[in-house]
């Protein structure tokens, strides 16, 4: 998970990660390092740390067998789903961003450039999520 969004920070730039649901203007589209392999490489990295999470939280209660780690097991995967949907829909709204012909940010447009580029780039890079699949 850490390898990942360290990763995509030193393909991006330090500081040039958007926040989910911030309106931004896309001004390029990058489709190298992790981004050649899935759309939203960043979310899936978020995804793994928490899956991870999970794991150890299963791990622990494996070996206690106490009902309270039960508990906090399945509470930590309802955050989980309820995590993974949010970045689906960060994915579906940075999308429509790049495909706007109309004020992301008031005042700016996404240029026909970088929209023409991100069209190609989806049609290259079909996973949004886990290359070859979905």
């Amino acid at each position: 998970s850490l390898t990942l969004y360290y990763w995509c920070l030193e393909i991006t730039g330090q500081g040039h990660l958007s926040v989910i649901f911030g309106k931004v203007t896309p001004k390029e589209v990058i489709n190298t390092g992790p981004y050649a392999l899935v759309r939203h490489p960043v979310y899936v990295s978020y995804m793994l740390g928490w899956l991870g999470s999970l794991i150890a939280m299963q791990q622990e209660w494996r070996h206690n067998h106490a009902f309270f780690g039960l508990v906090r097991m399945v509470g930590m995967a309802v955050v989980v789903m309820g995590l993974i949907g949010l970045y689906r829909e960060g994915a579906d709204l940075e999308e429509r961003q790049f495909m706007l012909n109309e004020d992301v940010v008031k005042g700016e447009t996404v240029e026909l450039g970088v929209r023409r580029k991100y069209e190609s780039y989806k049609g290259v890079v079909g996973a949004r999520w886990i290359p070859g699949i979905i």
